[in-house]
């Protein structure tokens, strides 16, 4: 079977190449109908601030999409059409011409422009006319796709009911991991006698990851001169919290900004705990962040809100350490016990992978999106 991978999406963003390797594991053969136009644009979203951006954007599509849009009806024939993320304005513009090859078309959503730009970054107003055309792009894209994935139950429940669309038309499909890249350290590798107990944040300074309650908890444990936090990242509030930590001059914090994809895999390896996200904002219920699927991947403890998204997959005090949203008490104080207790890190860390396995890994990714492809096809 054949499917057209089609779009303007970040060809390396996680998410995108672990639908490519899903199909290649599915064997299927996939036809690449694609142009990148967010490459080296580590934070989209903010583009959308900037008149100029937006202005900018809107002249490469109007450059792209003619030349993807003649590729596309020039390809052969194939059973759907898969649109990666970003890819809500692909998703309205394919349609049209999928539709000429009796084509279905599954769009790969994975966010909701609105709701990371208005409620979650709050970089538009609400009552503005950008939030408005952002709202408006989500339903549309909605409208046109076939079938859209999503990544958790919540995700889904909050697209249905804020767009009116019936729940039979979304597929959950966890984001999971490049369990392929990420992988459990050797035996032997990680060493006993590291100077520091290492607890690692890796993602994009938003306010999601509540990286205020990251830092008041560091603030809470720098008596203890055998931490150190790795807050590996750049992005929206990645000033504010330099300058918060050279306030406070909190020399168990350190800033190292963005790294490569490729690095991460070693930083992992070599921290004692990850991090994930800590805020009390709604999308905290919607989402589990990569970096949580890369930690369970890579044999790692997590450490992370409770939120009704983790419990979808992970099994509090079982497959995940959580605590309240917004509580940087109860985070230093679990950091703590998890630093003196060896045996709770390998055995959460050991849980939580399996589950991973059981449930988020290529393999299984792989499944789900064969499945939700032959119904679309032979439905």
């Amino acid at each position: 079977m054949r499917v057209c991978f089609f779009g303007t999406f970040e060809e390396d963003y996680p998410r995108n190449q672990i639908l490519l390797k899903a199909l290649q594991i599915a064997g299927y053969e996939t036809v690449l109908i694609h142009h990148d136009i967010w490459r080296n644009k580590i934070h989209k979203t903010h583009i959308i601030r900037r008149v100029w951006g937006l202005i900018l954007i809107a002249l490469k599509l109007l450059l792209i999409y003619p030349w993807l849009i003649i590729r596309y009806l020039c390809a052969p024939k194939h059973a759907v059409v898969l649109v990666g993320y970003p890819g809500h304005l692909d998703t309205v513009i394919i349609k049209w011409f999928a539709a000429l090859k009796r084509t279905p078309v599954l769009w790969d959503a994975f966010i909701s422009l609105y709701d990371s730009a208005i409620d979650d970054r709050k970089l538009v107003r609400t009552k503005s006319l950008t939030s408005h055309a952002l709202f408006a792009l989500d339903r549309l894209a909605c409208q046109s796709a076939d079938k859209i994935i999503l990544d958790t139950d919540g995700h889904i429940r909050y697209f249905s009911s804020a767009h009116r669309i019936p729940l039979s038309k979304f597929v959950r499909i966890y984001a999971g991991a490049e369990d392929d890249l990420f992988l459990p350290s050797k035996a032997g590798s990680a060493a006993n006698d590291k100077p520091y107990f290492r607890i690692l944040f890796v993602g994009k300074f938003t306010p999601l990851h509540g990286i205020q309650t990251i830092i008041a908890a560091a603030e809470i444990l720098k008596s203890d001169r055998d931490m150190m936090f790795d807050l590996v990242g750049t992005g929206q509030l990645f000033s504010e919290i330099q300058n918060m930590v050279n306030e406070k001059k909190m020399e168990n914090v350190s800033l190292p900004g963005w790294v490569p994809y490729r690095a991460l895999p070693d930083l992992i390896q070599n921290c004692d705990v990850c991090l994930g996200i800590f805020s009390d904002s709604p999308k905290l219920n919607r989402v589990i962040p990569n970096k949580i699927f890369q930690a369970l991947a890579t044999k790692k403890p997590v450490v992370t809100a409770e939120t009704d998204a983790v419990k979808e997959l992970l099994r509090p005090g079982k497959d995940v350490l959580t605590v309240p949203p917004q509580n940087p008490e109860a985070l230093a104080q679990l950091l703590t016990e998890l630093k003196k207790h060896k045996k709770l890190r390998d055995q959460t860390a050991e849980s939580g992978y399996n589950t991973f396995h059981q449930h988020a890994d290529l393999l299984k990714i792989s499944e789900e999106l064969q499945r939700t492809i032959r119904e679309m096809v032979f439905l």
